[in-house]
Order: structure tokens, then sequence, then C-alpha cells
């Protein structure tokens, strides 16, 4: 079960989370959380606090603390962006850096830990396939990942400061765009590595892949 999946199963028996919400019963609901508190540097430890009182102690916007949250429990959820402010888009801004550091720096280590502890003992081919299929699917991220911090942030920065003339050649349209065709792009490569993976590695077991 992917990540998505996952949160997605948590999402179906939980209730949406709110400001009155208890951090922890939040939390409990959903373990999967505690990598967006790790990312807005939220430590453990609410006892009965609330998702309102833990912002207002880490000096969060818990409006959209709460909307994060809802977005990464459910694929359905519509954040409510009007009711978002100036002071909120830039520290939207800055959580979404701090998450690609997160990724960059730790997940994407860790991942790639795990494969090669994976792959120990096993027909070079096999490795030779495995990680070019990771290495690819990072180089796609990655590249997504610095277009963000090289032209969509500054940008959207400059939108919330009034300081935007007009004059800049990338506009919201694209970073939808792009945005839109990341998934569906990186989707397709997936498959279409695992295809190959599935065709040229027949000594894999089904266990191994499941845990790739």
């Amino acid at each position: 079960m992917t990540v998505t999946e996952t949160a997605t199963l948590f999402a179906t028996v939980n209730k949406m989370i709110t400001e009155k919400s208890k951090l922890a019963d939040v939390i409990a609901s959903n373990p999967l959380l505690v990598s967006v508190l790790e990312r807005m540097n939220v430590k453990l430890g609410f006892h009965e606090a609330t998702v309102e009182q833990i912002c207002h102690r880490y000096k969060l916007s818990a409006h959209l603390f709460t909307n994060i949250c809802n977005i990464f429990s459910s694929s359905e959820f519509e954040p409510q962006v009007d009711l978002l402010t100036a002071k909120d888009l830039e520290h939207l801004v800055n959580y979404l850096k701090v998450s690609h550091k997160y990724y960059s720096k730790k997940i994407f280590k860790s991942l790639h830990l795990k494969i090669h502890k994976l792959l120990e003992g096993k027909d070079p081919n096999n490795q030779k396939i495995l990680n070019k299929f990771y290495d690819d699917y990072q180089a796609e991220l990655m590249h997504h990942f610095n277009f963000e911090e090289e032209i969509v942030f500054p940008y959207l920065l400059s939108l919330i400061k009034g300081k935007s003339d007009g004059s800049t050649a990338f506009k919201v349209m694209q970073f939808t765009e792009n945005h839109s065709g990341i998934e569906d792009l990186t989707y397709s490569k997936i498959s279409s590595q695992l295809r190959v993976i599935l065709q040229n590695t027949p000594s894999l077991r089904a266990k191994f892949l499941f845990q790739l």
C-alpha cells in the first residue's frame, strides 16, 4: 500500500481536522501526519492541546495547518484558499521549501539505503535495472523541486509582496501545467520501469518488489 493509499484509508474513517481537534487524536488517527509536524518543527508531546493551541504555541496559522493536514489525509479535501492571508501564503512557501529539503536530504537518502540493502546478493542485472529505476525517479522529482525553488517560489513571494511588474516570463498557469503534469509523467515512468523489471528480473520475488 502506498503512502497516498494509506493516508486515504485513514481519511475514510476520520472526521475532517479542525482547529478544535485535539492534536494527539489527529496524529493517532493518521500517524503519517507526523512527517508534516516534523517539517513544521512541531515537537511531539501535545497532552490535551488542540490544534489551535499548538499552532499558537509555535506561532503557526491554525487555518493553514488544518488545510495542510486535511490535504495530506484526503485527496477529496478542497482547501479554502480564499481564507488564506498573505502571511499564510508566505508560511506555505516556507513549508514547501522545508518539504523539499525533507525529501531530498532525508527521504531520498533513506530510500536509497533501503534499496541497496534489498539488492544485496541479487543478480547484477537486477541491481542495474532497479538502480536505474530509482535514479530516474529521483532525478525527475529533483528537477521538479528545482523548478519550484528557482522559478515558482520567488515569483509567488513577489506577488504576495506586490512587487511583480508583470514582466516575469513565468506565469501561474505554467506552474499549474507543470505541477499537474509531474504526477502523470512520474506515474508513466514508474509504470514503464516496473514493466521492464517484471519482464527482465524473474529471480526477484513478489515480496521483494512489494518492499521496493
